[in-house]
C-alpha cells in the first residue's frame, strides 16, 4: 500500500490520524516536529505527506514547498481547523490537499484515495468492515452503512 508520513503538531489528532490509515493499509510514520522531518525522509520515501497548517512545531506551508523540490514529489495535504485555511500563492501551488479537522472517515477517505492514486471503493469497503467500532483519538465512526 501507498506510505504516508504524518507530521502533526497535536499528539492526540497524530495517533488518531495514525490509527485510522493504518486500519486502512496504508504505511505510516509519525513525526510530531518538521525538524525531525529531513531524518524521516532518508529511510521512509512517502508517496503522501499530511502535515499541520501551522503550528508551533510544524508550518506546513513551508513544509510543502520544500518538499515539492523532492525526487519523486510527494502528494502533500494540510490540516487545517474550522474554515478554509489562507494560504499564499506559492503554497497553493505545493499543496494537493486540504483536509479539515476534526478528520472524518467518510470525507477523509476519498481525499486519501485521490492523493494515493486509488479507488476510493476498497477505502469504503474496508471501513465498512469497522462497522461501529470506536477508532482511536478523533475519528467517531458512525454506522451510516446499515439502513
Amino acid at each position: 500500500m501507498r506510505k504516508v508520513l504524518l507530521v502533526i503538531e497535536d499528539y492526540n489528532e497524530m495517533v488518531g490520524l495514525e490509527s485510522f490509515l493504518r486500519r486502512l493499509s496504508f504505511d505510516v510514520l509519525a513525526v510530531g516536529k518538521e525538524v525531525l522531518v529531513n531524518d524521516a525522509l532518508l529511510g521512509f520515501h512517502p508517496d503522501i505527506v499530511i502535515a499541520t497548517a501551522r503550528g508551533r512545531h510544524v508550518d506546513g506551508a513551508k513544509l510543502a514547498i520544500r518538499l515539492k523540490r523532492l525526487q519523486p514529489m510527494p502528494r502533500i495535504a494540510l490540516t487545517c481547523s474550522g474554515t478554509k485555511a489562507i494560504l499564499a500563492p506559492e503554497t497553493e501551488k505545493a499543496v494537493d490537499a486540504l483536509i479539515e479537522i476534526p478528520i472524518y472517515p467518510l470525507s477523509a477517505i476519498p481525499i486519501l484515495a485521490s492523493l494515493a492514486g486509488i479507488d476510493p471503493l476498497p477505502l469504503l469497503e474496508k471501513f465498512k468492515k469497522l462497522g461501529t467500532a470506536r477508532v482511536k483519538g478523533m475519528f467517531d465512526v458512525y454506522n451510516v452503512f446499515n439502513d
